[in-house]
Parts: C-alpha cells; structure tokens; sequence
C-alpha cells in the first residue's frame, strides 16, 4: 500500500503561543516560508505534504517579538 492511499483529505494544524496576547503566525513546510499567517493551516494529504515536516512560529508587533520555532510535525509519522 501507498502512503497516498492511506492519507486522504487534509489535515488542520493549529499553531498557538499562550500568553494571552493576539499573534500572527509563519509556517514552514520543510523549512520554507509559506504564504500563510492564520494560526491554522489546512494541509491537503498528497504525497508531497505527507513526507513533509511543518513547523510554525508566532509574530508579534511588541517584546517579544518571536516566539520559539516550534517542534515539528511530519504526517507519515502518524
């Protein structure tokens, strides 16, 4: 069996600091910037996005101005 026949639909990652302050979000997808700032990213199951590791960071206009990169997530480990 094929891992594109195992993974079907998208999967939602949600990225979140909590510290009670509002944050943008970057995400990563094999530690390329994407073009996406929500705190939730929807990720289409094909067979690129199934080998590929994502991460997020958060955004903030006052100090800290980053949060930690965080760890990531590689949905072929599931």
């Amino acid at each position: 069996t094929e891992l594109s026949d195992i993974m079907t639909g998208d999967v939602t990652l949600r990225c979140n600091v909590s510290d009670g302050r509002q944050w943008n979000y970057t995400w990563y997808m094999n530690g390329q910037q994407l073009n996406e700032s929500s705190d939730v990213l929807k990720v289409p199951g094909n067979e690129e996005t199934i080998k590929s590791e994502f991460k997020c960071k958060g955004i903030n206009t006052v100090r800290p101005w980053y949060s930690a990169l965080s760890d990531g997530f590689t949905a072929n480990n599931i």
